[in-house]
C-alpha cells in the first residue's frame, strides 16, 4: 500500500517542497519525484531506469534522505490505461529484477497487461537499484 501511494505522489507535477514543520501531528509535506537516467545502447527499448529521492523517517525529516531504483517497463498499446504497481514482497524483495527480466522474455506479467500498462517497480531501501540505508550500529549494538 505505501509504494503505490509513493509512487503516485511521485507523478505530481509539483516541485519537491519540504514545509517548515509539521503541523498539529501532520507529517512534512514532501513531493517526490522520479528522476528518470538516460537509455543507453544497452538498455531493452521499453525499460527505464531512475531513482526517487524518499525521507529515511518522515517523522524526523533531519535524519536524512535516500535515493529509492526505479524501473518502468513501457506499455506499447494503444490504449494505454496508465501505470501498474509491482511489489514482489519481501523482505528484501526487488521489484526492478523482476521487471528486468520481463524485458528479456521472462514473462511475470501477462500480455494484455504488458501491452496495456506501464509496469513500475520500486527497489525498498538497500536493496537493488536503491541506495544502502546507512544504519546507526548503537541501536543493535546497546
Amino acid at each position: 500500500m505505501f509504494v503505490p501511494l509513493l509512487l503516485s505522489l511521485a507523478f505530481s507535477a509539483s516541485t519537491p517542497a519540504l514545509s517548515s514543520g509539521p503541523r498539529d501531528g501532520a507529517l512534512p509535506s514532501w513531493k517526490p519525484t522520479i528522476t528518470w537516467a538516460e537509455r543507453t545502447a544497452s538498455d531493452h527499448p521499453r525499460i527505464q531506469r531512475g531513482f526517487v529521492t524518499v525521507h529515511m523517517d518522515y517523522h524526523h525529516v533531519e535524519k536524512g534522505r535516500v535515493e529509492l531504483g526505479v524501473v518502468r517497463f513501457s506499455a506499447v498499446g494503444k490504449a494505454r490505461l496508465g501505470p501498474l504497481f509491482y511489489n514482489p514482497g519481501g523482505p528484501g524483495g526487488m521489484a526492478s529484477e523482476y521487471i528486468l527480466a520481463t524485458a528479456y522474455d521472462e514473462l511475470y506479467f501477462g500480455p494484455p497487461v504488458l501491452e496495456n500498462y506501464d509496469i513500475l517497480g520500486l527497489d525498498p531501501r538497500g536493496v537493488g537499484m536503491s541506495r544502502p540505508a546507512k544504519c546507526d550500529p548503537d541501536l543493535f549494538n546497546g
